[in-house]
């Protein structure tokens, strides 16, 4: 003899897995990682030295850590995330503080630029430190969405905001 399965709870049961079919999964979050030859800042002293001991402080960016945000309508997604790098004070370093730009990129498969915001770390190292691992506040950044401009269609890209001399000093230590 089957059990009697009172008709109220036949439709919830049906209820809850309709509305299970109906819930959309999210798309994944685009990749984001740091682009190579703006993975580094060596900011040197003024003047014309340019080796180790002209050095206020140099920095490398570490892959960022984020979150994609889907608000209830469809065309926009929020990237949520936060930048992350080991910075040394240099020999040269006269503050316990250091302003250090940064970018963050949102670009095509094909590297076309369609979104880039710069910031500012502002970090204070701790008392008697020469080095630490500096994780900026999130910032959030948001794209429109379309049927031409998808999630799957696009990568976060993140930096630091170099001079051309800089930029110029990592290709050479890239090269090497």
């Amino acid at each position: 003899m089957r059990p009697h399965i009172p008709s109220f709870a036949v439709c919830l049961i049906a209820s809850a897995l309709l509305a299970a079919c109906t819930q959309r999964i999210a798309p994944p979050c685009p990749p984001q990682n740091k682009l190579i030859d703006h993975a580094r800042i060596t900011q040197f002293r003024d003047g014309p030295g340019r080796d180790i001991t002209d050095i206020d402080f140099k920095a490398v960016m570490v892959d960022p850590v984020g979150q994609c945000i889907y608000p209830d309508d469809e065309d926009r997604m929020i990237i949520s995330l936060q930048v992350v790098f080991d910075i040394e004070r240099g020999p040269t370093a006269r503050t316990q503080t250091e302003d250090v730009p940064y970018y963050v990129a949102i670009v095509t498969k094909d590297q076309k630029i369609i979104r880039k915001e710069s910031f500012l770390a502002q970090l204070t190292y701790p008392e008697r430190a020469s080095r630490m691992r500096f994780i900026d506040g999130f910032v959030d950044i948001e794209i429109p969405l379309s049927e031409n401009l998808r999630p799957n269609m696009i990568e976060v890209k993140t930096g630091f905001q170099l001079t051309e001399e800089q930029l110029q000093y990592n290709r050479a230590s890239i090269a090497r």
